[in-house]
């Protein structure tokens, strides 16, 4: 089949489980051709139901690449696990007519931009264990949230919360009564119920294990739950269990970032070498040589004496018997527990509400899929930014943030159904609309939608 001539083209190099996570999104869009290459055929028969051209083939050899028509390719994406293939590849691909490259580095010393910019030409690094750190750590700042995810520079946040079978607060309440952008600013986007979402009016009432999306600035939002009763201070102790890449990107995160002060570790790890490695490199954290499903090493470490556990090991299901021991057991203080997940279906993990669950092939296909849109925002629509908060096949809810190019009196529009203005970005300040005012030219406004594609910003009225 000839393919439009404004085909955003990407070579993906890579069928692993984050290669094939971001074929997956990428293939699905709109206006964009992928093509995957491995040199290992059998990695391809989770892609084999994905509207992808494949081939088996070595991705620094110059035929494979031209196959693939890197010519004409506007981005190569390169994840296979060497971090050095990952930079040849993306060289030899800029050098044979590939406009753009993001290669995959896992190294902490390969890891700067501006030398591998000007030795290989990669134009995006990537590295899913840093991005899942960083993901953790916004988690341990704001505990009751489940997700987080960040919008115009951080200005704005869209926090996942799960109302739980104990609450007292939403339960049974209307949204005007307990979210009211004239009282707090913050605006409710999405509530999912039983796997449905709405985007709720000010009648809409609350019940046990809604989930709730909630939109405004991270003061706001933390301001937001003091209300709810819950407690929002910043996580100070945790104990993380799996000392592999993750845990020591969130070690060096801390050093190096200071995002939460005064943070105390422990880290179990089963692998008495890396138990000696964590120990030179991190003096300050106690590092326990022993099993994280262990219940002796549970109750003496976790049980009682922190405030959060970090589930990291390369096995889910040990990640979530950990997790779910250290929620449920008795005397447990635990206020935030994180859990990492390869395989099991993420919304099945997440519905036994043990904790924030996350993905780290998910995370960075979300990183990859922002830099296409924002290569391509003609090609596939004009939103600055455009976040998937739910798409199970069934229902699609995207957040998304339009630049305003002509004034709108907010009184004067007639929205469509299923569609929410979420706030309005004027400079620094967050606004969340309450009935009337005006959007001005310039204004960045994030809008929620579910079922409908927009292109434009005119494309949420009626008529």
């Amino acid at each position: 089949m000839k393919m439009p001539e404004n085909t955003f083209k990407v070579i993906i190099v890579g069928c692993g489980r984050i290669g094939y996570t971001i074929a997956k999104s990428l293939s699905s869009g709109k206006g964009i051709e992928v093509t995957v290459i491995d040199n290992d055929s059998e990695a391809f028969a989770a892609a084999e139901s994905l509207d992808v051209l494949r081939i088996n083939g070595e991705c620094l050899e110059a035929e494979t690449l031209n196959t693939a028509d890197a010519k004409n390719t506007d981005l190569i994406v390169s994840v296979t696990a060497s971090d050095e293939k990952n930079l040849l590849c993306c060289s030899i691909a800029k050098r044979l007519g590939v406009k753009k490259s993001i290669a995959r580095v896992r190294n902490p010393e390969h890891f700067d931009l501006n030398v591998f910019h000007r030795d290989f030409n990669v134009d995006m690094l990537i590295n899913p264990e840093d991005e899942t750190a960083i993901k953790i750590l916004r988690l341990l700042k704001l505990p009751p949230a489940d997700d987080i995810h960040s919008f115009t520079d951080d200005k704005v946040e869209l926090v996942s919360y799960t109302i739980s079978e104990s609450d007292t607060y939403f339960t049974g309440r209307k949204v005007d009564d307990v979210i009211n952008p004239r009282r707090m600013d913050v605006s409710l986007a999405v509530v999912e119920r039983n796997g449905i979402a709405i985007i709720p009016r000010e009648d809409f009432i609350f019940e046990k294990r809604d989930v709730l999306r909630i939109l405004g600035d991270p003061s706001s939002i933390r301001d937001f739950f003091k209300v709810t009763g819950e407690n929002s201070e910043e996580i100070r102790d945790a104990v993380i269990i799996g000392g592999g890449k993750i845990a020591e990107y969130l070690a060096n995160q801390v050093y190096r970032r200071r995002r939460i002060n005064g943070i105390n570790f422990k880290i179990i790890e089963i692998n008495a070498e890396r138990c000696e490695d964590l120990s030179v490199k991190y003096r300050d954290y106690e590092i326990i040589n022993g099993s994280g499903t262990d219940e002796d090493i549970l109750d003496t470490e976790i049980i009682g004496h922190t405030e959060a556990v970090i589930c990291l090991t390369n096995e889910d299901d040990k990640n979530i018997i950990a997790a779910l021991y250290s929620r449920h057991a008795k005397n447990a203080k635990t206020r935030k527990v994180v859990l990492r997940i390869n395989h099991i279906n993420r919304n099945m993990v997440s519905d036994l509400g043990i904790g924030s669950v996350v993905v780290p092939s998910k995370i960075i296909a979300e990183k990859v899929i922002a830099y296409v849109r924002d290569l391509n925002r003609s090609g596939i629509n004009n939103a600055k930014e455009v976040y998937r908060i739910i798409d199970d096949g069934t229902q699609i809810v995207e957040a998304m943030s339009f630049e305003v190019g002509n004034e709108l009196k907010t009184t004067d529009m007639q929205l469509k159904d299923n569609i929410l203005i979420g706030c309005i970005i004027r400079g620094s300040e967050v606004i969340i609309p309450s009935g009337g005012g005006v959007i001005k030219k310039g204004d960045n406004v994030i809008i929620i939608a579910k079922d409908i594609k927009l292109s434009k910003l005119d494309d949420i009225l009626k008529g």
